[in-house]
């Protein structure tokens, strides 16, 4: 069994393929090249930056329904239970004003697929198609191949390497971002981190102020079955405080989180504990 790995920037960051595979680096690379196309084909779809894209049509319908294709409309419809199971530490929605629009806001009519969205306001589902599109793109490949897909940090894995019984994931630590604080140990799952260090633009839709203003919490690396999964919840979590962020990821199933806070404390969820080392 051979590694390759395999690199390209969509969606404005870096996408990495490993892949450990028997097949021919020929076969692979069709595979390979179908999993950055995945990547494309959401881009091109969700980017509020693109003029041409189903997203960016919903926007500009903004109050009207509009109708929308079926990977959206489930894409809305995942983001509306997030924001409801979350008490609105999620929003898909851009602030506006300072002000910030709840999803449940989203009026979805699912038997004609349309959707309806309050006026004044701009869907950015950034924090959900990244990791939809890592899901997406692992689906591309064989059963019986061990594969690593990263974008940005978020990362989804298949199976082990060779002589290994894990991907073995290091967490950054957030004072120092060069510098990995623990090692995660993960097979056949997602995990996302929320952090400053990676995402310097988060606002909390609770109290409409940047991250550094609310809780002590630093990161929140999320471990779901999904990439999408983990990449939303570690999103919200990221928002909470520490108990409620432990208790708000662990009451979905097979989930579990990391939390480090400013003091640099590392706290793990009872589904994480077996899975982490410092």
């Amino acid at each position: 069994m051979k590694k390759w790995n395999f690199e390209q920037k969509h969606m404005d960051t870096r996408v990495a393929i490993t892949i450990y595979s028997s097949r021919k680096k020929g076969d692979v690379a069709i595979d390979i090249q179908k999993a950055f196309s995945v990547f494309q084909k959401l881009e091109a779809q969700f980017s509020i930056f693109r003029l041409d894209s189903e997203l960016t049509r919903v926007n500009q319908k903004a109050g009207t329904p509009t109708p929308v294709g079926p990977l959206l409309f489930q894409t809305l419809k995942y983001a509306i239970q997030v924001s409801k199971d979350s008490q609105g530490a999620f929003t898909a929605f851009r602030p506006f004003k300072n002000m910030f629009t709840n999803c449940t806001n989203i009026r979805l009519d699912p038997s004609a697929n349309m959707v309806t969205i309050p006026s004044k306001t701009t869907l950015d589902l950034n924090s959900i198609v990244k990791g939809l599109a890592i899901d997406m793109a692992l689906d591309c490949f064989g059963d019986n191949e061990n594969i690593m897909i990263e974008a940005g940090g978020d990362i989804k894995v298949k199976g082990f390497p060779p002589k290994a019984y894990s991907w073995d994931i290091g967490i950054r630590n957030p004072a120092f971002p060069q510098k990995i604080i623990t090692v995660v140990h993960i097979r056949d799952c997602a995990i996302c981190t929320s952090g400053e260090y990676f995402r310097t633009h988060l606002v909390n839709p609770l109290s409409k102020k940047f991250k550094s203003n609310n809780t002590s919490v630093s990161s929140v690396t999320v471990i779901a079955p999904t990439a999408r999964e983990a990449d939303a919840l570690s999103t919200a979590a990221y928002f909470m405080d520490i108990n409620q962020a432990v208790s708000f990821v662990e009451k979905h199933d097979s989930t579990s989180c990391l939390i480090i806070d400013s003091a640099n404390n590392v706290y793990a969820s009872p589904r994480m504990k077996p899975l982490f080392k410092t």
